[in-house]
């Protein structure tokens, strides 16, 4: 599996939000290049949306973890009026999302976020090894997006 963490540009210039999309585009042509199931994870620093987004995913062959679920916005969720979701979550097809959860901030004004994905064999829910039937390779990611150094 590839996992890229990606945090873009702020994009509040002009020339800020085209570095932001050079490496939203950047992540599509990864995604698309790779053989291995992906997940592009990180402050994107753009909504669902946005043109930007959908061209991502698009491009990238990537699927949103999160469409379909309860409207969570990830930066500024504590103030309502300018709350959004700039935080995602992405995979490659042959990845199953199990599990994707938000948590509360650690060190930063963007939560804590925890992915449970199992990886399908040829799309396969299990595949067999040597006559027995094996469940899916499963990974957990935990993700923080930190301010500041952590302690840890």
């Amino acid at each position: 599996m590839r996992i890229l963490g990606l945090h873009t540009r702020w994009p509040v210039l002009p020339g800020l939000a085209r570095l932001r999309d050079e490496a939203l585009e950047g992540a599509a042509e990864m995604a698309r290049a790779t053989e291995l199931p992906m997940v592009v994870l990180g402050d994107l620093n753009v909504t669902p949306d946005s043109p930007a987004f959908d061209r991502l995913l698009r491009e990238g062959g990537l699927r949103d973890a999160l469409a379909g679920r309860d409207w969570r916005p990830t930066w500024m969720h504590r103030f309502w009026p300018l709350a959004l979701r700039i935080d995602h979550v992405l995979v490659s097809p042959g990845t199953c999302v199990e599990q994707v959860a938000l948590g509360p901030p650690v060190g930063s004004d963007h939560p804590q976020g925890r992915l449970d994905v199992a990886l399908e064999p040829d799309g396969a829910p299990s595949f067999e090894l040597d006559g027995l039937r094996t469940a899916r390779p499963r990974l957990q990611l935990i993700v923080s997006l930190l301010e500041r150094p952590s302690p840890l």
